[in-house]
């Protein structure tokens, strides 16, 4: 599924309320007393403004065990009329979600009973997202979103039919759906019949003969009409069914242009289409859409005529090997259904559009994972296992899309399409693991892919690569010291294949490859040059805690880095340049300086890398915002960490290469604007190579307190205004000097105490901000914070 318009932070926070008061075990959950064979679902869904169903559902199920005299479904909201086994009407409790039948005689292993259960009421809405959805608009609709993401179980099935409500319990299906006559209803599988009643309704029946789970299950009621077709697939011809308003037919058909492409693309590196028809049906639903098998509830906004909201229809439409074809065995393996679906989109858009396309699609995800994947889902986790607070999360969908594409290149493209494609036919309509996954990749790749597993799925954070040092004086051999500094773990990745490209002077470009697995290793290469640039992973193979983008610069124009969050304006060029920006998402590992009092970001830096001409000269802008709210999207949570409470004090801090300690940059201008709302830009000016970071000024890091216990000295009024008084309870001889700087460390007032016992300073024409002052005494120097803000 795929959902948008969502405050991710405040779903975290609804979700784990509600889970945390939910205090019924629900015996359906995990029921191995019982496998359930087929329901048969019969409602009438006339009532769509009064919110109502009614009718019955026939549930046949298999015995697991012996003696079994009780059967558990669960039974969401709806009350249950009665129950029957055959002629018999048996006694029930229905409490909360759970729904006991007490049978007349007890059932053993192989024994198969079908109950019939009449139920009537109205169904369930998710606080936050699913459930079963009436709308008023064009005509009216009924219809299902088969998940709710704060219940637990997040499986759906519940809220309209009694069932066995997991993962892992799939069943077979037919659905008898009476409408009004202007309706139609629409269900998974295929239309087997309707006929008109005499009361003016339409009963609608479809068949869905795969096994499913029975959040897959799906209905749609409205005002609909069909565009369809048939597809030729590699092995089968598939009827393709589409359900919109007859107003939306056209839009519908032009938003769905390159469906058949992305048919045969799913086809040709998943495995053949599986079931018996492909579908979408149109709702009025503004948050998403859901993948039910055959049947996808597709959002209208994303009908509009564009190929705006395409990869959204290849997203859901790839559920139907993610997900569907094989389901997660629980919900903490989410990433199993919804990563790779997300990873299905990129993989549309390269063999529809273009590689370079995927390229910009993937840095661009992987881009929105670095910077707000633990914002979002407030905290860091592994892929698996994942809270149930988080199974809809930013870690479950893009960063799961980020680690298949990681794994992708570790496998390479043949070997990574023959393992899935080996692992979706060995499990097909079965439940899966994240070690399922592996052992069969691992099996019918004869690769083991343990560490990786170990590494980017069963471990939080991300690994860090950076070049140390580049010693290429002696020109047959070029020594090169690569670094991992992972971000948010410690691990020690192993077995990581990084490829290293080098630049020669004219260009030539030299790709030697490597497996890292060490904190600090060096590694000697022939190459066919000296090197003036060397950049790990340039094709961006692996999503490592970097976001790199390499440009060609021809002209004398301002040029956008896009994810490396850096632009470069080009003031003088003699010939064309070859500039690479890597955004560091981590604090630089060395931070070595001499310069006082300053606090690194803990969160990124930059590294500028180029082959240049003999004539060049350029400037760079970057942009800081330290703000903690807003949208997800934006350039928030990017400097959060260094709690800019003054723009005053930050400071950006430059180094040549990581084996130099950091200095203050020569150059540059800070564009704070109005200094106190944490965002601004900063102008570099004279751009060099080398890395980048900001720091901030901090009182706190290098200059000492004064100890308001300890110390005769009282600093007032603070804030202040006009004028600023320093007193000492008692002075000796040694002259005392009073200094008032600012956080970037320049003096702005300097006053000799020369035996008084209090010295005034008039700060009138003074910017408003942060200060310190220093107060020496006999080399003995002691700092206080004071603000001038009055």
């Amino acid at each position: 599924m795929s959902f948008k318009n969502i405050n991710k932070i405040a779903v975290t926070l609804v979700i784990f309320v509600l889970c945390a008061n939910l205090n019924t075990v629900f015996a359906a959950k995990q029921n191995p007393k019982i496998d359930v064979i087929h329901y048969n679902i019969s409602l009438n869904i006339t009532d769509i403004s009064g919110q109502t169903i009614n009718g019955f559902t026939e549930v046949q199920l298999l015995a697991n065990e012996n003696d079994i005299d009780k059967i558990s479904l669960s039974l969401k909201k709806l009350e249950v009329d009665s129950v029957f086994l055959g002629e018999l009407n048996l006694t029930f409790l229905h409490t909360d979600e759970n729904l006991e039948i007490t049978l007349l005689q007890n059932i053993n292993i192989g024994d198969t009973i079908t109950l019939k259960i009449y139920y009537h009421g109205q169904p369930a809405i998710d606080p936050y997202w699913g459930g079963f959805y009436f709308s008023n608009s064009d005509g009216g609709y009924a219809y299902n979103m088969g998940v709710g993401f704060a219940d637990d179980p997040h499986n759906y099935g519940r809220v309209w039919f009694p069932c066995v409500d997991n993962f892992t319990d799939k069943a077979k299906y037919d659905f008898n759906i009476t409408t009004t006559e202007d309706k139609k209803a629409v269900c998974g599988g295929i239309l087997i019949d309707y006929h008109n009643n005499a009361d003016k309704t339409i009963s609608w029946h479809w068949k869905l003969k795969r096994e499913i789970p029975t959040y897959l299950a799906s209905v749609a009621v409205g005002n609909y009409a069909f565009v369809q077709n048939i597809h030729k697939g590699k092995e089968k011809d598939i009827l393709v069914l589409l359900a919109s308003l007859p107003s939306d037919s056209t839009k519908l058909k032009n938003s769905f242009e390159h469906l058949p492409e992305c048919i045969d693309i799913f086809e040709q590196y998943y495995i053949p289409y599986q079931f018996s028809r492909i579908g979408f049906v149109v709702v009025p639903f503004n948050s998403g859409a859901m993948e039910h098998i055959a049947n996808i509830a597709y959002p209208k906004y994303a009908v509009d005529g564009t190929l705006e909201k395409e990869t959204l229809m290849a997203h859901e439409f790839s559920h139907h090997w993610w997900g569907n074809l094989v389901t997660c065995k629980t919900a903490e393996d989410m990433w199993l259904n919804e990563g790779w679906a997300v990873y299905s989109e990129h993989l549309f858009l390269e063999k529809v559009y273009s590689k370079e396309k995927y390229n910009q699609e993937v840095q661009k995800n992987h881009n929105h994972v670095l910077q707000y994947a633990h914002i979002s889902d407030d905290g860091v986790f592994p892929l698996s296992p994942v809270p149930h607070d988080i199974t809809y999360g930013t870690h479950v969908y893009d960063k799961g899309a980020d680690v298949v594409h990681t794994l992708r290149s570790y496998l390479g493209d043949s070997l990574f399409f023959l393992g899935i494609q080996k692992y979706l036919k060995a499990m097909a309509f079965k439940s899966a693991s994240s070690y399922d996954l592996m052992d069969s990749l691992s099996k019918y790749t004869d690769v083991d892919l343990k560490d990786f597993f170990d590494d980017w799925v069963f471990t939080k954070g991300f690994p860090h690569f950076y070049i140390e040092k580049i010693n290429s004086s002696d020109l047959s051999k070029t020594e090169i010291t690569i670094c991992n500094n992972p971000r948010f773990n410690d691990k020690q990745y192993l077995n990581v294949p990084l490829e290293i490209s080098f630049y020669s002077k004219n260009w030539e470009k030299q790709t030697e490859k490597l497996s890292m697995s060490w904190k600090k290793k060096t590694f000697t290469f022939e190459l066919n040059f000296q090197p003036q640039m060397a950049i790990i992973d340039i094709e961006r193979k692996i999503s490592d805690a970097r976001t790199i983008v390499k440009q060609v610069i021809t002209e004398k124009t301002k040029y956008d880095f896009g994810v490396a969050l850096m632009e470069i304006n080009i003031e003088e060029l003699q010939d064309s340049a070859l500039i690479v920006v890597e955004h560091h998402w981590n604090e630089p590992e060395n931070k070595n300086t001499s310069v006082k009092g300053i606090r690194f970001s803990d969160y990124r830096y930059w590294t500028v890398n180029a082959v240049l001409p003999n004539t060049f000269q350029a400037s760079a802008n970057i942009r800081y915002n330290g703000r903690t709210s807003g949208s997800l999207n934006g350039n928030n949570y990017l400097d959060h960490t260094l709690n800019i409470d003054n723009e005053d004090s930050l400071i950006l801090l430059y180094r040549k290469s990581p084996e130099d300690d950091w200095i203050e940059y020569s150059d540059y201008q800070i564009n704070t604007g109005y200094k106190f709302n944490k965002i601004g830009d900063i102008d570099i000016n004279n751009l060099k190579v080398g890395d980048y970071c900001l720091g901030k000024y901090d009182y706190t890091v290098g200059f000492g307190f004064i100890n308001k216990e300890d110390t005769n000295i009282k600093i007032y009024p603070n804030p202040t205004g006009e004028q600023l008084n320093i007193e000492f309870s008692q002075i000796n001889k040694n002259q005392i000097s009073l200094k008032l700087i600012n956080l970037s460390g320049k003096i702005l007032k300097e006053v000799k105490l020369d035996n008084k016992l209090i010295v005034s300073i008039p700060v009138h024409d003074i910017e408003r901000g942060t200060y310190i002052i220093e107060i020496n005494n006999n080399n003995k120097k002691i700092c206080k914070k004071v603000v001038l803000g009055i």
